[in-house]
């Protein structure tokens, strides 16, 4: 389950959080897994464990020629897992 907040206040970036590798990766895949079953249509990729870049296609789509992607920050919202939108809108998406 997926849930919405714009109060950005009680998120914590897994990039500064002080969880072993491990933890930070087992969120991390977790995060990635629960956005790509809620967001089918969207293509997801990552460089590392920190950022998620979201594309407007699905993977295997023809690629427009011209298109925007998102990225979210991975961390944690009051304990739970959560993506952080890196756009100044404070949007945060909080996984059950």
């Amino acid at each position: 389950m997926e849930s919405t907040i714009i109060d950005k206040s009680n998120f914590s970036p897994l990039f500064n959080s002080k969880l072993s590798d491990e933890d930070v990766m087992s969120i991390y895949h977790y995060l990635r897994f629960a956005f790509e079953q809620s967001h089918p249509n969207n293509m997801v990729d990552a460089s590392d464990a920190y950022i998620l870049t979201v594309f407007p296609f699905k993977r295997g789509a023809i690629v427009p020629d011209n298109f925007d992607v998102v990225n979210y920050e991975t961390g944690l919202f009051e304990g739970k897992p959560a993506l952080c939108k890196v756009d100044g809108s404070h949007e945060i998406l909080v996984f059950d």
